[in-house]
């Protein structure tokens, strides 16, 4: 509905999507199919130790993978938000890491949300990074 609002508008017509007749419509819609979207099933820690157990510990790019799985799993980030980050979003603290997000999904004015990952007192989180 965005889409087509912002084609009408952009095209110089009248923008349909707002009339009441098509906000009854989409209201009736929901209450019938329902608006809650479906998410992707989340991975388990039984399966990122099999991920992270599955890439090579010798090499640099390794390391770095295993890294960057474990600290997206424990600071629950998407992909986006993951591949956004840089050396210099990252602090190093006695208590753990504190990531700087400049901007993700639910923060697209780019306010920025800092996220803090205490150390693991298991081997499998130590050993990662």
């Amino acid at each position: 509905m965005v889409v087509i609002s912002q084609r009408h508008e952009k095209a110089g017509f009248q923008n349909s999507v707002k009339s009441s007749l098509v906000k009854g419509v989409w209201t009736g819609m929901q209450r019938e199919i329902g608006i809650r979207e479906e998410g992707r099933e989340p991975i388990w820690l039984r399966d990122l130790r099999r991920m992270v157990d599955s890439i090579p510990q010798n090499q640099l790019i390794g390391i770095r993978n295993r890294a960057l799985l474990v600290v997206g799993w424990a600071g629950a980030m998407r992909r986006s938000e993951i591949v956004s980050l840089n050396v210099v979003d990252l602090t190093f603290t006695r208590e753990g890491l504190v990531i700087l997000l400049r901007k993700s999904k639910t923060d697209q004015a780019g306010e920025g949300q800092e996220i803090a990952l205490p150390y693991g007192s298991h081997p499998f989180t130590d050993n990662c990074s």
